[in-house]
């Protein structure tokens, strides 16, 4: 939204916060929600102090459907086809016995042997007591390439109906399940870790693999609403949600890593499991016309559940090692993430004079997050002057015989490498909105927010967690902010409007971002990891838009906006030799673009379009940052995150008479920066950014009978291959083929 991703933009559903699963990119997938149960999706990019002020592009706010007006029966199967995966071999790893169903069997837990207790003298003082522990890890450590990448298959089951009981009342109710089993492979390149030609100071390809990935991928959700109208004044709705997803990947680069030998070949693989959970529960009330005025009460509750766990993640390298093309080095990693998150939200309008009203509410908010991770380094042992031994399989090297004698499994996790998270936020706002003269009318008011967060990072092991250690690895952010926002609406015309408006806003440290352990990224083969010190970063927002409704759901509209930054938050390389990153504050930024939106039916235009209508938005923008310390890295940039444009574009056809549509949309937004960059002595390393990605779908449906339908979808068009440079050089680059999809769905 406006040129801004993820830090910036935040998703609520039926306006209450979601969970996040993934500690490392503070994002909602938005397709844990099925299609069917969306009633409307709002997206609102001026503040008013009626919702939460942590945003700076926008929020996304998605109701659901309360239930339908008669009775509904839906079922839906489908199927795609990928170019780069569909009946091709790909690469694959044993897994285990119920991963179709997005489960692990228990295959790739930690040996409960090891359960508080580290894989050393601390927790087994005996070599022997050492090695029977070691022996417990399942010894899976080799991918295969032949596996057929079959197409995706997947359906939902959709139920719903309401009944008409007492005087005017009516309960409803409305359920959904999804299955989808998916198989991805991509392909590309790699250049990691970039160096410097120490003549010309020109950046130069240190490291450079092909790289391939293949996953299996299952999601399984469920979602139910029952609603109950006391009548047409008052609702309450409840709404649960489930979702489960799966991803079982293999990943292997192959090619050559200067630090290690610029002559000979590097092999390296890494086998994970990730499985993230997300349960969902909201009570929702609706009261209007409250003592038979215009007065109005919303009330809400809400508890969740989220989950992502990531058993034996294991990582290997083969290259030159003591003279041998052979094992150099592995590692095993084990993650487990819990969030709760609970609260209530509560609104009351009251009329005023004439047609103004005063909006009063509130909000109270708690999380909680525990993470803990386990990590294992899986070493070669001296062997003297033949190490022919090491170009054996790694499942040979690490059986029972040779673990202890040519190889060793050590412990390497890390004091600070398992965090506890707490959050407690309480809100309360006034909105005044109220006619001022004529065609002029005003909204405004302010936020309160208290917000504290705290992250205790320690050690898995109690004996290590010190008063020193403790205290070290503590992060406290309590803010206090009065935020106020106001709109002024000018009404030029019955179909024309002025809207102007300011905020105060907010972007918020994640709590992945204040946690100081590090995480390995595997295509970029570097580590990311938290800072303590980070700073909530705030927001000034003033917006000025033109509105020109000449048509039923048609619009012109033409916006400008400006925003200025107060310690942002910016992922950092840190360490130039191996790109590891860091998240710090800036000291500053502006942010200020313009935006043109067109929605027409084109029938206005000529009555031959009348069954064609089309969209368009275009968003330009341009930003600077201010550095805390200048010479630490290159000023002359934009902020991190934001691209400099946003073009979306749609042609849609609808013929009702023989129930065929079709939509074509396109996409693109700009480059923008994923990891600032940094000095290295008197040369600047350049930044890391995101390039444009040309995104060309088509989706398609035709009515075959009254109850059945056939869906066409085509995705990547253009065959676009998402790309991250530095400078001249391709860091990344993967290529995901182009997708084409078929589904048939009945409907009584």
């Amino acid at each position: 939204v406006r040129g801004l991703g993820g830090r910036y933009v935040k998703v609520y559903l039926n306006g209450l916060p979601i969970p996040n699963t993934d500690p490392d990119f503070p994002s909602v997938d938005l397709d844990l929600f099925p299609t069917n149960v969306i009633d409307s999706l709002n997206v609102q990019k001026v503040f008013l102090p009626d919702i939460p002020a942590e945003f700076a592009g926008g929020t996304l706010d998605l109701t659901t459907v309360s239930f339908p007006r008669q009775f509904i029966l839906e079922a839906s199967v489908g199927t795609a086809f990928n170019s780069q995966t569909t009946f091709r071999d790909r690469l694959d790893h044993k897994g285990g016995r119920y991963d179709f169903l997005g489960y692990d069997d228990g295959s790739r837990s930690l040996p409960s042997v090891l359960d508080g207790k580290p894989l050393s003298r601390k927790g087994f003082p005996t070599i022997d007591e050492q090695a029977a522990a070691a022996e417990q890890f399942p010894n899976r450590w080799n991918y295969s390439n032949s596996t057929l990448g079959l197409p995706k298959m997947g359906g939902d089951f959709t139920i719903g109906d309401s009944i008409k009981f007492g005087n005017r009342k009516r309960f409803g109710y409305l359920a959904s399940l999804v299955y989808d089993y998916e198989v991805e492979r991509k392909t590309g390149i790699i250049n990691p870790r970039p160096g410097f030609n120490e003549t010309t100071g020109e950046l130069q390809v240190q490291s450079n693999y092909r790289v391939e990935s293949a996953s299996e991928n299952v999601q399984i959700a469920a979602i139910g609403t029952a609603s109950l109208d006391l009548g047409p004044d008052h609702s309450i709705t409840a709404l649960t949600m489930f979702n489960r997803s799966m991803e079982d990947k293999t990943r292997v680069r192959n090619g050559f890593d200067f630090s290690i030998n610029q002559n000979v070949p590097v092999e390296k693989w890494q086998l994970s499991f990730l499985a993230r959970e997300v349960w969902v529960n909201q009570l929702l009330g609706d009261h209007r016309n409250l003592l038979g005025t215009r007065m109005r009460l919303r009330w809400s509750t809400f508890y969740s559940l989220g989950k992502r766990d990531e058993p034996d993640q294991r990582n290997m390298t083969y290259g030159d090692s003591n003279g041998v093309i052979g094992f150099r080095a592995g590692d095993r990693f084990f993650s487990a993430l819990s969030q709760t998150d609970a609260g209530a939200a509560t609104s009351l309008r009251i009329p005023l004079w004439d047609q103004a009203t005063m909006t009063l509410g509130g909000r109270l908010n708690r999380s909680d997050r525990d993470f803990g991770n386990r990590r294992f380094d899986m070493i070669p042992l001296q062997l003297g002057d033949d190490a022919s031994v090491l170009m054996n399989d790694p499942e040979f090297l690490f059986n029972t015989q040779n673990l202890g004698t040519l190889t060793l499994i050590r412990e390497n996790t890390r004091l600070n490498d398992s965090y506890r998270a707490k959050v407690r936020a309480y809100d309360a706002f006034a909105l005044l909105e109220t006619p001022l003269w004529g065609p002029l009318s005003a909204a405004g008011g302010a936020r309160m927010e208290i917000f504290k967060q705290e992250v205790q990072s320690f050690s898995p092991f109690p004996e290590d967690n010190t008063p020193e250690n403790l205290a070290m690895f503590r992060a406290e952010n309590d803010t206090f902010n009065i935020l106020p926002g106001a709109a002024l609406k000018y009404t030029i015309s019955d179909t024309m409007l002025l809207r102007a408006g300011y905020g105060q806003t907010l972007s918020r440290p994640q709590v992945r971002e204040l946690a100081p352990y590090a995480y390995y990224d595997f295509l970029r083969d570097r580590q990311v990891k938290g800072n303590p010190e980070l700073k909530s970063a705030s927001i000034q927002n003033l917006d000025l838009r033109w509105e020109w409704f000449f048509g039923e759901g048609q619009i012109v509209a033409v916006s400008g906006f400006y925003k200025k930054f107060e310690n942002p938050i910016e992922l950092q390389i840190i360490i130039p030799e191996t790109q590891d990153s860091e998240y710090q504050n800036a000291k500053g930024a502006t942010n200020y673009g313009g935006e043109f939106e067109f929605r027409s039916e084109l029938g206005a235009f000529s009555p031959a379009l009348k069954r064609f209508s089309t969209s368009a938005n275009l968003t330009l923008i341009d930003s600077k940052i201010e550095l805390n310390n200048t010479g630490a890295v290159r000023a002359n940039r934009r902020l991190a995150g934001q691209a400099p444009y946003v073009v979306n574009l749609s042609l849609r056809y609808s013929d009702p008479d023989t129930r065929l549509s079709s939509s074509l949309v396109y996409n693109v937004v700009g480059p923008f920066i994923t990891d600032v960059g940094v000095r290295l002595g008197s040369i600047i390393l350049p930044e890391v950014e995101q390039q444009p990605i040309h995104s060309l779908d088509y989706i398609g449906s035709w009515g075959i009978s009254k109850n059945l339908k056939l869906k066409f979808k085509a995705r990547n068009l253009l065959l676009q291959k998402p790309t991250l440079k530095q400078g001249p050089i391709v860091a990344q680059q993967l290529n995901p083929g182009f997708t084409i999809s078929l589904g048939l769905a009945w409907e009584y």
